[in-house]
């Protein structure tokens, strides 16, 4: 039911099996649609032109050719957005690559130039053509195109440099090839629109559905546990797991919400339904980390009996606070699943949004009467966790408010952007990433640039002179086949372009054998080769779309390419004849170009994917170092937000991680991607337990009247909208980092991630069992300092904390815990338990791999 929301499944639906696996569906749904249009694409080029009208026409038209088919390949997607998007790209790439032609045919046959003179500006346009396909920020897929394309017009200016008679004859291929270019971005187009489209929206609504769902069961589940009399290990482990999935969602519901940018742009409902989708996107990134933070918090708490007897009265409390905040969440999503928002909703939704605040101002009073009752005022070391807890509760309720408040002041206020004006943001949205220099010098770009520009130019400068008998000269075949590919990520080029090498020879020898058995003109055997390139192409597709790993992913990729492109490159004729030159060309020429692109990536990048893993992975502890180290200092005034960077180190490290595992490692020691992802693990926590404690630091800063911040009221509590950058250190913080024992803890912590950093060199050790970071004096100076730490922070909490928290300002009428000064201390030191208990676990997590 959480996959479907209850709906009855339709028969096509059940046709991909949708109820047992919704992933695999879609992805068998898209490879089914696309082998279908890839089979009806390529009828017209089996037939032969004397026999078949419609053949007849296709030929006499010059609609298209064989390599049609890969406008399917390259530009077919999970969505109508991301394929439209991908066309766009497609076709943006040719464009350009005919546009330099058309220049050069245009102006070099007119003009009274040497052929030397001639040869030098041919070989200088095509470099810096290349030059700027890859150097600019193009899609993947523009660049691919327009580099593919480019070099065989390239290969006949060099070859026909000395006479320039093929001008007219080659101007027209370049318009066949545009024709070539519409005719199949149109069939690739109608795969994701028939029987009906695949629209990224509507895939968005559902996973937005489905993430509300979740969050409200797994918030009932962690109440439940928490205020249970008991620790219930497979509860929590089941919880654990609820909510470490939720961000792999969360990241593909943002994916969706870009890529539905293309299908909206006519459908003012739609712009608005995209537009809360966004709101919503961020708010339960809030909550995700809000309740993965307390899923930590949960973690550390021993259920002794003074938690017993508060939590048992705060069940109530917790679990109405929660039930209405899920239910406001859910009136304002369907609001924004549905585009448009009526008075009456309008009017539930502020009812409910009154209702949820009321709640919440019950549950902070019915905390303070729990405190008064166990005789624990002020601030505690048993109730740190209670503290923090239900002011996670309260965070949770006001995530809910904010989004109903936006949701209400969005329709309110909207105002309809004309057609131009959206017209001009869509160009932007084409353009303006081009030019960005962030992006251009940045060391992946340089990377990609350097390699593939080599590896081009190179493969040109093979095929211009040839290779003996096996290739002969103004063969731009290797260079084509380069810019096939293209590849942003770096890493394990080895694996990658054996993976190629693979989805080459084997797509070749099959589709090749396939047509030479099938290849008869008549009925049967045209129907069988239509059935058999539907299973390749399907089968292709599937393992392309649905594989995890890079290795199958290239695989899949080149196989459907050159399958496809092998079954339909001849029209059938009377006797089947295997093309056995044909072969053993298209399988030299993927060879040689994986050749010269795994040299010139060697040769560009020296790292291996282990190492570059290794490497974003010291970077990111020295970013959480940085962190750990503002966020305590007494003398700072305001704070840094690290959540994006440490967000953006996980992602890389975690494809980095990928990638070392499928690297040759020799006589290295084998990757050890379990460690490297508790280590991504423990990074995650560290980041959520900030993004948390940086809620109550704006909400204290909200609460403080000495700051008069001006983002404070612009922005909320929003830490994830990228204009928020810092936040200023509320009085409460300062109070509390100004305290001797805190100043002690604080050193101990970053103690603590220093030994973490340099346990970080396990990575990359050819001997791990021998680091003196993990030898016997180490562990036994870990459990002293883990001892000690206990004891200093009890001390701290007893006497120094106890004693603030007795003397620490109340609450005005209408605040929450968020706003209680005991609440607020007790979120900042159990986050710092947490932060501790996060070095611990990755330490065990070394000592166990």
């Amino acid at each position: 039911q959480g996959q479907n929301f209850g709906r009855k499944l339709s028969l096509w639906s059940r046709l991909f099996k949708r109820h047992l696996s919704a992933e695999f569906a879609r992805d068998a749904e898209v490879s089914a649609r696309g082998a279908f249009f890839v089979v009806l694409l390529s009828v017209p080029l089996m037939m032969k032109p004397e026999r078949f009208p419609i053949a007849k026409y296709v030929f006499d038209q010059h609609l298209y050719q064989s390599e049609t088919v890969l406008y399917i390949v390259y530009s077919l997607s999970l969505t109508v957005g991301q394929t439209v998007y991908l066309i766009w790209c497609g076709m943006a790439g040719v464009g350009l690559c005919l546009l330099d032609v058309w220049a050069m045919y245009k102006l070099l046959p007119h003009s009274d130039l040497s052929d030397n003179t001639r040869f030098a500006i041919v070989a200088v346009n095509g470099m810096l053509f290349i030059a700027m396909m890859l150097g600019l920020n193009f899609n993947i897929n523009a660049a691919i195109y327009g580099c593919s394309f480019f070099c065989i017009y390239w290969m006949d200016f060099l070859k026909e440099q000395s006479s320039m008679s093929s001008a007219t004859a080659s101007l027209e291929a370049a318009i066949q090839e545009m024709s070539s270019c519409l005719v199949g971005s149109l069939f690739c187009f109608l795969s994701v629109m028939l029987p009906f489209p695949l629209l990224a929206i509507t895939q968005a609504k559902e996973e937005a559905a489905e993430l509300v769902t979740t969050l409200s069961n797994t918030w009932h589940t962690i109440i439940r546990y928490y205020c249970t009399g008991s620790e219930n290990v497979y509860r929590h482990q089941k919880m654990m797991h609820t909510v470490r999935g939720m961000e792999a969602k969360i990241q593909q519901l943002e994916s969706l919400i870009d890529n539905a940018w293309w299908e909206c742009l006519f459908s003012r409902r739609m712009r608005h339904s995209r537009r809360l989708l966004a709101d919503l996107h961020m708010h339960l990134l809030e909550a995700y980390d809000c309740l993965q933070c307390l899923e930590q918090f949960v973690a550390l708490e021993q259920f002794e009996e003074v938690h017993i007897q508060v939590a048992g009265a705060l069940a109530p409390e917790l679990e109405d606070v929660v039930r209405r905040s899920c239910r406001l969440l859910e009136v304002c999503a369907e609001v924004a699943l549905d585009g448009c928002m009526d008075q009456e909703e309008q009017t539930l939704v502020s009812e409910a949004s009154n209702a949820v605040e009321e709640a919440s101002i019950r549950l902070t009073l019915r905390f303070l009467e729990a405190k008064a009752a166990v005789r624990l005022p002020g601030i505690s070391m048993e109730l740190l966790e209670e503290h923090s807890f239900c002011s996670g509760a309260c965070t949770f309720a006001r995530i809910c408010v904010d989004f109903a408040g936006e949701t209400v002041r969005f329709f309110t206020m909207r105002e309809q952007a004309p057609l131009c004006s959206r017209l001009r943001s869509g160009f932007r949205k084409c353009v303006g990433p081009l030019f960005d220099r962030e992006t251009i010098f940045s060391r992946e770009k340089i990377h990609f640039f350097v390699r593939n520009w080599c590896a081009i130019c190179a493969a040109m400068v093979l095929g211009y002179f040839g290779l003996g008998t096996v290739m002969d000269p103004y063969d731009a075949g290797v260079a084509s086949v380069c810019a096939l590919l293209l590849d942003r990520s770096g890493g394990s080029a080895l694996t990658k372009n054996f993976a190629r090498i693979q989805g080459v020879v084997v797509g070749t020898v099959l589709g090749q054998t396939t047509y030479t058995v099938f290849s008869r003109c008549d009925p049967i055997n045209i129907t069988v080769l239509c059935i058999l390139l539907f299973i390749m192409a399907g089968l292709s597709f599937l393992i392309y779309f649905h594989s995890s790993t890079y290795m199958f992913v290239y695989f899949g990729f080149m196989l459907a390419t050159f399958t496809t492109m092998n079954v339909v490159n001849m029209p059938c004729v009377d006797r089947g004849i295997v093309a056995k030159v044909v072969v053993f060309d298209k399988v030299l020429y993927c060879l040689l170009a994986a050749g010269i692109i795994w040299v010139m990536d060697t040769l560009s990048a020296p790292q291996s994917p282990s190492s570059l893993a290794h490497h974003d992975l010291v970077k990111m502890w020295e970013r959480i170092e940085i962190a750990v180290r503002d966020l305590l200092n007494s003398e700072t005034s305001k704070y840094s937000l690290p959540g994006n960077d440490i967000m953006n180190f996980i992602r890389t490290g975690t494809k980095l991680s990928m990638e070392a595992e499928l690297e040759p490692r020799f006589w290295r020691q084998p990757w050890n991607n379990a460690l490297y992802d508790q280590a991504l693990l423990s990074a995650t926590k560290f980041r959520v337990c900030i993004a948390n404690l940086g809620y109550g630091l704006l909400a204290g800063g909200l609460s403080d009247k000495s700051l008069q911040e001006p983002h404070y009221a612009q922005l909320g509590h929003h830490m994830f909208s990228h204009k928020l950058q810092y936040v200023a250190k509320p009085r409460f913080f300062r109070r509390v980092a100004q305290l001797p024992g805190f100043a002690e803890l604080a050193k101990m912590l970053l103690e603590e991630v220093a030994e973490n950093k340099e346990l970080l060199k396990i990575f990359v050790s050819d001997k791990p069992d021998e680091l003196t970071e993990l030898s016997e004096v180490n562990l036994v100076k870990w459990h002293a300092r883990s001892d000690l730490w206990e004891r200093r922070l009890d001390e701290f909490v007893r006497s120094e904390l106890h004693s603030l928290g007795a003397n620490g300002p109340g609450l005005e009428e209408g605040q929450t815990l968020e706003h209680d000064f005991c609440a607020q201390v007790s979120l900042m030191m159990t986050t710092v338990r947490s932060l501790m208990a996060a070095l611990s676990d990755f330490r065990r997590a070394a000592l166990c791999t």
